[in-house]
């Protein structure tokens, strides 16, 4: 049983199903997953800088991310990656490198992996980015 229908929830469900285990969901409400980016972000700031690659050991010793083996957190990175694929939501990215986004509020987003969609806006790229606004 998995309570919450997040993107931690879904890919949880995922991995036990491939395992063969029966899997059931509760959630209430539509929860924030609509609101997401569908970027997976690690450590990606210091001082509020988007770093260029995690750092993880310069979180507090007791931050799940410091803690986890980094051979595990790659494996859990690898899974969600094979499952984005195979349902055609390809995501790209690694822990070596982040990616620059740009927000809607005009910050940057340091994120480890994203979709295909968000590849071309990274920010430290030289291709030009066209914004919009649009009234109301």
């Amino acid at each position: 049983m998995i309570i919450g229908s997040g993107l931690s929830g879904l890919f949880a469900g995922c991995l036990a199903l491939k395992k063969g285990w029966q899997v059931s969901i509760a959630a209430f409400g539509v929860g924030g997953l609509t609101l997401g980016h569908g970027c997976i972000d690690v450590h990606g700031y210091h001082n509020g800088v988007p770093l260029g690659a995690p750092d993880l050991q310069e979180l507090p010793p007791a931050h799940p991310y410091h803690t986890l083996p980094r051979p595990h957190l790659q494996a859990a990175l690898d899974a969600f990656s094979s499952i984005c694929a195979e349902n055609g939501y390809p995501v790209h990215g690694t822990l070596a490198s982040n990616w620059w986004l740009p927000t809607p509020l005009g910050a940057t987003r340091a994120s480890c992996l994203v979709p295909t969609s968000m590849v071309v806006g990274d920010l430290r790229t030289a291709s030009p980015i066209g914004l919009a606004g649009i009234a109301g």
